[in-house]
């Protein structure tokens, strides 16, 4: 799995793996990858809960607005890309049967086969890639200004008046509690060695 998020340096929050190897006999390659991917995919649906159990606490009624719904499900949903490879250990040999599922992984990522995603409208302020958040009756700016309002945020945790507008990625990473992690600041990344 591999996301556009980046994992930072220090104290950063935990990350995906970047590469996971499991030995399973080869009649049960496509059931362990299905069972992986689903776990991957429960795991992430937990995260983005949280978030939106903060979102949703903070006095808008926002979840229920189609408009709003249907941004955050298409970027939520679309966001982790899987790869993945199988290769036979012959005669038992790990080492050869590792390089080569490591060649064919390698070779699965380069096809690049996913479908483009098109993003219309006001883009996020962190990325300026994905739309932002907004409602049927409120733009992006809109939107954010009233939710950032005083008294639903410190002022350390989002910027009010409008002035900084998420994605639903964004608002995971803001809104999810971490456990007492945090994710290192954008400026924190960019300064950092």
């Amino acid at each position: 799995f591999r996301s556009p998020l980046p994992s930072g340096g220090g104290k950063a929050a935990p990350d995906a793996p970047n590469r996971a190897v499991a030995i399973v006999r080869w009649d049960e390659v496509d059931a362990a990858i299905k069972q992986i991917e689903a776990a991957f995919q429960k795991e992430w649906a937990s995260v983005c809960r949280e978030a939106i159990r903060e979102i949703g606490g903070k006095g808008l009624d926002t979840l229920n607005d189609p408009a709003w719904k249907a941004i955050w499900e298409r970027q939520v949903g679309r966001y982790w890309e899987a790869y993945w490879a199988a290769a036979k250990m012959a005669g038992g040999d790990y080492a050869q049967g590792y390089r080569d599922a490591i060649r064919a992984l390698e070779s699965a990522k380069r096809q690049r086969a996913f479908e483009p995603n098109t993003e219309a409208g006001a883009k996020d302020s962190l990325s300026g890639a994905r739309q932002a958040l907004r409602t049927e009756k409120l733009d992006a700016r809109e939107y954010w200004s009233e939710f950032t309002r005083p008294g639903r945020f410190f002022p350390s945790r989002i910027y009010a008046g409008g002035r900084e507008r998420l994605d639903a990625l964004g608002a995971v990473k803001r809104f999810c509690p971490t456990g007492g992690e945090t994710f290192p600041s954008t400026s924190s990344v960019a300064s950092a060695d």
